[in-house]
């Protein structure tokens, strides 16, 4: 991990973690590491969309990442969109 050490705190936040590192490839990813400061860049933020959407079975954008750079944002924006939507 890179910029606190915290892990994933719950099912989502793994999820999330699990596919940032595919898709980054690094082995950890704390909940607070910026997407962007971990080499991504607009091709993979593109690959990341698509493999959020593939898994979560979500709609989810590059501007949900731009706007949510770390996991711990986007498992509270994709909570959020769940529970919206009684999921």
């Amino acid at each position: 991990m890179h910029s606190d050490d915290v892990e994933p705190r719950n099912d989502l936040e793994r999820e999330l973690a699990r596919i940032w590192g595919e898709v980054l490839g690094v082995d950890q990813v704390g909940v607070h590491d910026d997407f962007f400061d971990l080499g991504g860049h607009s091709l993979l933020a593109v690959e990341l969309v698509a493999r959020i959407r593939e898994v979560l079975s979500i709609e989810f954008t590059v501007s949900d990442i731009q706007r949510h750079p770390t996991i711990a944002r986007q498992a509270a924006a994709i909570g959020q969109v769940l529970v919206d939507h009684g999921i």
